[in-house]
């Protein structure tokens, strides 16, 4: 149970950081879920923060732990980054990644009575279609977007600012399968993302780099431990409704996480901010709810410590890192 609640936290806490939001919906409209059989979903938190850090993680130790490193960036904000300078066309460009590449086309939208666009401010929106290339991987630092496995993004830029034309504005969906390498460069994780829709807005921009963003996570994604597709320990399917932000030091969200095996949702939000310090995340507290109890996790320099009520019935648990609970995963299967 506790490690189940754990998966949820972690997945989560690389979202973003410096004050959280509110879902999309009041809190009247979730079911909570009753965890009956905590046995089931004890390992669930890891994959959780780990399939929300694939996606946004903003900053360069948001989704680390003090048994290793992860990147920089959520795939979604590298690609975000590197499509910022791409000019409007009729024809496919490609996207180069660090080995490979994807497909792209580039359209923009002029604003009422503009004619031909002599500034940033001219334009509305511009639009940005990215799909994988049969056969071609593309690999953005430890993650991998599979040739072999479908997968296309949509980006919606809106708010350009001069000169760079850089939007304080995006709304990305993203279907399809992404692998995630481990240190010596095998596949330990994937996920895969069932129209998935990320709103940023009042994003940063360092140069070509976001500095920090606002954001809204909404539909559905998977989790598989191990080397997707073909030798699969663990499968955990979520759906998500998540506000949040986040900056190179600090996270906070709030928000709803559905777990396939699970009667209801699990209510997620940051009671302390998550605060980072190189590879680390040294303070910050997460409580995560269910209908019969609750979960705090607490982070310190020594690892993470967890206190657990559920059914009036409070344990508690030390961890020095994820991996410890990671390892926990294997045969688990929870799917809608």
């Amino acid at each position: 149970m506790k490690r189940t609640l754990f998966v949820v936290g972690l997945l989560l806490f690389s979202c973003g950081g410096g004050g959280g939001g509110q879902s999309s919906l009041s809190d009247n409209s979730y079911k909570l879920a009753t965890l009956s059989n905590p046995q089931e979903v004890e390992p669930l938190p890891t994959a959780t923060t780990q399939t929300i850090k694939s996606l946004t993680a903003v900053s360069e130790s948001a989704a680390t732990t003090k048994a290793r490193s992860s990147s920089s960036k959520g795939f979604i904000i590298e690609l975000l980054q590197r499509t910022v300078n791409l000019q409007p066309t009729r024809a496919e460009v490609s996207i180069p990644c660090d080995s490979g590449f994807l497909a792209a086309y580039v359209s923009y939208k002029l604003r009422d009575g503009v004619s031909q666009a002599q500034s940033c401010s001219d334009i509305e929106s511009v639009g940005i279609t990215l799909y994988n290339t049969s056969g071609v991987d593309c690999q953005l630092e430890e993650y991998v977007i599979d040739g072999k496995q479908s997968f296309s993004m949509t980006i919606s830029g809106s708010n350009l600012q001069d000169p760079d034309c850089l939007p304080q504005k995006a709304v990305v969906e993203v279907s399809g399968a992404v692998k995630h390498l481990s240190e010596n460069g095998t596949t330990d994780e994937a996920y895969v993302y069932d129209n998935l829709k990320i709103a940023y807005s009042n994003v940063v921009w360092s140069g070509d780099e976001i500095a920090s963003a606002k954001y809204s996570i909404t539909g559905g994604a998977s989790y598989y431990l191990g080397s997707f597709p073909l030798d699969v320990s663990a499968q955990i399917d979520y759906h998500f409704d998540l506000t949040g932000s986040g900056s190179e030091t600090s996270d906070s969200f709030s928000g709803y996480v559905k777990l396939g095996c699970l009667d209801g949702w699990l209510k997620v939000e940051t009671t302390k901010p998550l605060e980072y310090s190189g590879d680390s995340i040294n303070d910050g507290e997460l409580r995560i709810s269910a209908n019969n109890g609750e979960v705090v996790i607490s982070y310190t320099p020594s690892g993470l410590d967890i206190k657990e009520t559920i059914d009036n019935q409070t344990n508690t648990y030390h961890y020095d890192n994820s991996e410890e609970i990671k390892e926990s995963l294997n045969g688990i299967v929870c799917v809608r």
